[in-house]
Parts: structure tokens; C-alpha cells; sequence
């Protein structure tokens, strides 16, 4: 008489990429901001003649013991305060520019807002530029509008500069140009890809005499047919026995079966 009896094993193995100790880097408009320090670590404040330059003068004033501005322009002059909140007039003097040089290369998320800053009348054309290119621009025109900027995976070398700049819209006084600015600039974490591959399986069960055993497999239990492990049966003889299969790459997946019969194979 010949008996089957199928033992199906499925094994998982979880993986936990421990990230607890990586911290991304974030630098802040806002907060990075300082009224005693020009430049400021990686935050300098300026003046660009266009929108697009690289080229920025930097200013050498301190403004009312929160701000910035251009001596030789006078106070007639593109302006940053804190906040920042920047100011430009239109007397052919520049556009005030907030500015983020890249510390190290990577990838970078550039988020934050502009808003208008001035309740007696606002028209400013806003901009977020990188090394000359507009990646951003929009126009703001009212008293308290924002207007949010997104800019992910931006890949920067060192050195590499990000500027925050305006200009004045010419619909209202030139006076009325008082513009913020707030958000982040944040390093984006690419974290290593951690693969684990099991070589081999170990199959073992318990053996009793004058009965004989065979493992077969299969990739799916639907479709394909079992093959058996080896071509021969084992007898058993009342101990534990044990037997491998190596895991070929990129196999995905395999299932056991356990055939025993008392009768002797032909």
C-alpha cells in the first residue's frame, strides 16, 4: 500500500534597514536668517542686476538692527530684513536676492512660500533660481497673499547657488514691495539598497523502517508538476534524516512536498 503525505514549509525573513541614525540635513530660510552676519554660513544677502545673474554684490550695511541694504544704493536700494522679508524699488538700483550656496553635492528638496509682507498695496514678480535658471516664478498682487514653491530631487554639486529673489510689478508704489519669504532647503537621503539571499534549505524529518521517502518541489502549487529533489528514494530506518537544496538566484519562490510509501519503489 502506498500513503502520501505532503508537508508544504514556507519561511519568511523580515528585514529592518535601521535609519534612526541618519538624519537629513535642513537649512531654513527663515531661521538661517541673520541680521549680524553677512554672509551667514551658507545664507548670504544681495543685490543681482538681473534675475537670472550669478554675479551678486553683497550688502555691507546693517539696516535698523535687522536688515540689509547697499551703502553706496542708500535706502533707495534693494533691501532684506528679518524674516526674511525682501524690498525692491524701482529706481534701477538692482533686486534684492537671498541666496543658499550648496555645501555638498547630492540631492536637495526646495520647498517653502512667498507672501505678500506689505498691507498698504502689494505687486511683486517672485522667483526661486538655480545657477541662472528660473525654476519658479509668479506674480503676487494682494495683501495677505501666499504663494507655495516645490521643487524635489534637485540635484546640486557643491558650490552650487539657490536664490530667492523678486521684483517690483509696478502696480502699485514701489514703496509697497515688501515681500517674504520662508520654507526649507533639504538634503534628501538616498539610503542603501540591502539585499539578503538564502543559499540553500535544509529539509528534515523523522524516518521509520520499511518505509521510503522522496522530496519533491515546485514553484507554484497551480500550475507546474512536482519534480522530485533527487532521482532516488530514501529508505528509512528509524532515525532523523536531512537533505539540502541549493537556491539558484533569482528563484522566487519554492515548495516541498514529502512523498512516503511502504511499498517498495520500483
Amino acid at each position: 500500500m502506498k500513503t502520501k503525505r505532503t508537508i508544504i514549509q514556507t519561511a519568511t525573513v523580515l528585514l529592518a534597514l535601521a535609519t534612526s541614525g541618519i538624519c537629513a540635513d535642513t537649512w531654513d530660510i527663515s531661521t538661517g536668517y541673520s541680521a549680524a552676519s553677512n554672509p551667514n554660513g551658507v545664507w548670504s544677502y544681495g543685490r543681482k542686476w538681473t534675475v537670472q545673474a550669478t554675479a551678486m554684490d553683497l550688502f555691507t550695511v546693517q539696516w535698523g538692527g535687522s536688515g540689509w541694504y547697499l551703502g553706496n544704493a542708500g535706502n533707495g536700494g534693494p533691501s532684506i530684513q528679518g524674516g526674511p522679508s525682501m524690498w525692491a524699488k524701482n529706481n534701477g538700483n538692482g533686486y534684492p536676492c537671498d541666496r543658499w550656496t550648496c555645501p555638498k553635492s547630492g540631492k536637495y528638496n526646495i520647498r517653502g512660500q512667498f507672501s505678500a509682507a506689505d498691507s498698504r498695496g502689494m505687486d511683486s514678480f517672485v522667483y526661486v533660481v538655480i545657477n541662472g535658471s528660473i525654476t519658479f516664478s509668479n506674480r503676487i498682487t494682494s495683501y495677505p497673499q501666499s504663494i507655495s514653491f516645490r521643487n524635489d530631487n534637485v540635484t546640486l554639486s557643491q558650490g552650487d547657488v539657490v536664490d530667492f529673489t523678486l521684483t517690483w510689478g509696478g502696480g502699485v508704489n514701489s514703496e509697497y514691495s515688501w515681500t517674504g519669504v520662508s520654507g526649507a532647503i533639504t538634503e534628501v537621503l538616498e539610503l542603501p539598497r540591502l539585499d539578503i539571499r538564502v543559499s540553500q534549505v535544509e529539509l528534515c524529518w523523522e524516518t521509520a523502517s520499511n518505509t521510503w521517502y522522496q522530496v519533491q518541489y515546485r514553484s507554484t502549487l497551480t500550475t507546474n508538476q512536482w519534480t522530485p529533489l533527487t532521482g532516488t528514494w530514501i529508505t528509512g530506518d528509524g532515525t532523523r534524516y536531512c537533505t539540502t537544496n541549493a537556491i539558484l538566484v533569482g528563484t522566487p519562490q519554492r515548495f516541498y512536498q514529502l512523498s512516503v510509501t511502504n511499498s517498495a519503489p520500483q
